[in-house]
Parts: structure tokens; C-alpha cells; sequence
């Protein structure tokens, strides 16, 4: 039996070798019967080949090592996506402190007119809120697109096989939530430099 990216081939082994096949097998897949002490046929299997030094490892243990490996692989993600939220809270903070610099003056009226600094600090976060609504919505549609693109698109192509498509609900909304509470707190700043606006001062400057 021969492997690839794009499947198995699966033959007699005395096909193999006759048609130029490597003379050593590499690797065995023991299959047990339902109900089977897994652990109680490895130890079996580890006396009766000691004196060949074979490695056996169950099928839970090589799942476990392979998604641990791809834990370690895709790691540095975790960080990237931390350093890409660390940017778009600067990038929003930064944001709407120019859009309150550039209404000094309609924000000034306002505190002219009887508006309370309470009053435009909230003005700000909603705005601040409502981008991060915006935003998350278009994040979700746009990465559940991308996705659908990657796993039944790209991986057929490039590889020849794809994986299963799995939604994970709660972690989206988790992820969402938190998100929006981020756009939400990167707004105080600026909402109390907005606050902070003399409404004589901005109006007379003007």
C-alpha cells in the first residue's frame, strides 16, 4: 500500500513487490474488535516484538500528538490576531478622535445649545459602538465567505482533498462579543476629549 496527498492506493503485498515495491513495510494499522482493551493489545503486541523495537501507539495518542502539533503550528495566529486587534482598537481610538477634532465646532454648538459633556461622551461611544456593529457584521460575512472559498475552492485544487465545514456558534459569538466591547472602550477617549470641548472657545474660533 502506497500513500499520497490525493489518496491511497490499496494492493496485495505480493503485487507490490513484484511490480518494484520497497521489500520492508514501514507501518502496520492494527484494527480491534468493538469492545477490545486497546492498551491490554498494545501491551501484548510490545512483548511479543520486544526484540524488534517497534513503536505501537494507539489511535487516540497519534490524534492527540497530531492536534498538538497543529496547536504548536498555529500558535503564532493567537498573537497575530492579538496585534491586529491591538491595531484596529488604536486605529478606531485614532479615528474618532479626528472626526471630534473636526466637529469641534457642531460640537461646541451643541454645548452651546444645552447639551451636557455626559451627552457627547455618549454621542461618541454610540458612534463608536455602531462602526463596531457594522464591523462585526461585515467580519462575520466576509469570514464565513472566505472559508467556504478556502475549504471547497483553494484545498481542492491545491491538494486534491478538503475538510469538513463546522460553524462554531459560540466561539463566534464570544469572539463578536468581546470584540465590540473593545470598539465600545476604545471610544472613551475620545468621547471625553469630546466632553472636554469649551463651547464659547470653539464657537469663537470658529
Amino acid at each position: 500500500m502506497c500513500c499520497s496527498d490525493r489518496g491511497y492506493a490499496v494492493m496485495d503485498r505480493s503485487d507490490w513487490l513484484r511490480y518494484g515495491g520497497g521489500p520492508e513495510a514501514t507501518s502496520l494499522a492494527v484494527y480491534l474488535q468493538p469492545g477490545a482493551d486497546a492498551e491490554r493489545v498494545r501491551q501484548t503486541l510490545s512483548q511479543r516484538t520486544a526484540s524488534r523495537a517497534l513503536l505501537i501507539t494507539l489511535n487516540r495518542e497519534l490524534k492527540a500528538n497530531v492536534m498538538r502539533i497543529f496547536d504548536r503550528t498555529f500558535a503564532i495566529t493567537w498573537v497575530l490576531e492579538a496585534i491586529a486587534i491591538a491595531v484596529a482598537v488604536l486605529g478606531i481610538a485614532n479615528a474618532l478622535l479626528a472626526l471630534v477634532l473636526e466637529r469641534r465646532r457642531d460640537l461646541g454648538i451643541l454645548r452651546y445649545l444645552g447639551a451636557s459633556g455626559r451627552q457627547l461622551r455618549r454621542l461618541v461611544v454610540f458612534e463608536a459602538a455602531l462602526l463596531g456593529l457594522l464591523a462585526c457584521a461585515a467580519g462575520l460575512l466576509l469570514g464565513v465567505a472566505l472559508s467556504l472559498v478556502l475549504i471547497y475552492v483553494i484545498n481542492r485544487q491545491s491538494f486534491g482533498w478538503t475538510i469538513q465545514f463546522s460553524l462554531p456558534v459560540g466561539f463566534l459569538a464570544l469572539a463578536t462579543l468581546a470584540i465590540y466591547a473593545v470598539t465600545c472602550l476604545s471610544a472613551l477617549f475620545p468621547a471625553r476629549q469630546a466632553a472636554r470641548i469649551d463651547p464659547v472657545d470653539a464657537v469663537l474660533v470658529e
